[in-house]
Parts: C-alpha cells; sequence; structure tokens
C-alpha cells in the first residue's frame, strides 16, 4: 500500500467561457486526458465537463511527484496542443484554448461553494 499519495480536486475553464468543450471534441478531450494522465503516473480519479466549458478533475499522486500546478499547467498545454491539432476550427475560435487561472484543493477539504465562485469569476460569460 502506497502511503504517500496525495488527492486533489482540479478546476480550469476554457477562455471566456466559451463552449468548446461539445460533443464532436468529448470522447477525444476524454482520451487525450487519460493518455496524459497514464503517461505520467497520476491516477485520474474522475473527469466531468460541465456547461462545455468547465473542466472538473480529480487526481492522485504521489507526494514526490511535480506540484499540482505543474502537473495541471502540462496537462492544459498538452490538451490544447493536441485539440488545436486534431481540430484546426479551434484556433480561429480564440487563440488560447485555456484561461490561465485554475482551481486546486485537496480532496478531504473540498468546498463545493468555493468551486462554484471560481467558475463564476472566470472571464467572459456570466451564468
Amino acid at each position: 500500500m502506497k502511503e504517500n499519495i496525495l488527492q486533489y480536486c482540479i478546476i480550469f475553464c476554457t477562455k471566456y467561457k466559451k463552449t468548446l468543450l461539445t460533443e464532436e471534441l468529448h470522447a477525444d478531450f476524454l482520451n487525450l486526458t487519460y493518455r496524459y494522465c497514464y503517461e505520467n503516473s497520476i491516477a485520474l480519479l474522475s473527469l466531468d465537463i460541465r456547461d462545455k466549458h468547465t473542466v472538473i478533475l480529480e487526481i492522485s499522486t504521489e507526494i514526490a511527484m511535480e506540484s499540482p500546478h505543474v502537473i495541471i499547467t502540462n496537462l492544459k498545454a498538452y490538451l490544447a496542443g493536441e485539440l488545436k491539432k486534431n481540430y484546426p476550427q479551434l484556433k480561429s475560435k480564440t487563440p488560447s484554448l485555456w484561461t490561465r487561472q485554475h482551481f486546486i484543493q485537496t480532496i478531504g477539504v473540498r468546498n463545493d461553494e468555493l468551486m462554484e465562485a471560481f467558475v463564476f469569476n472566470q472571464k467572459g460569460l456570466k451564468d
């Protein structure tokens, strides 16, 4: 049994809350996310896409791995590159697929109100 495991809930949104994560992209997005996590020894516990612009991940990592900030920054860069390569129309919709911000909290202290406030306060369309 591994003793030094941390679990995080991570949220990030598309730039300007554009509804880019459509059904057309959904399967590729899931596959790319699973691939990235597998290749980087990250356990993907759950993945949820809400309102076609918000991604909620729950991951598990060993303490000795990179910080959650580095993990999510690298994941967002990987996903943006691969999705734009597979779906060139994304390049014309927005030059940057994701906002720079992301929300990270440990799963043990998950606060849904903070999560909703983060998504609501992202620039773009107001809910």
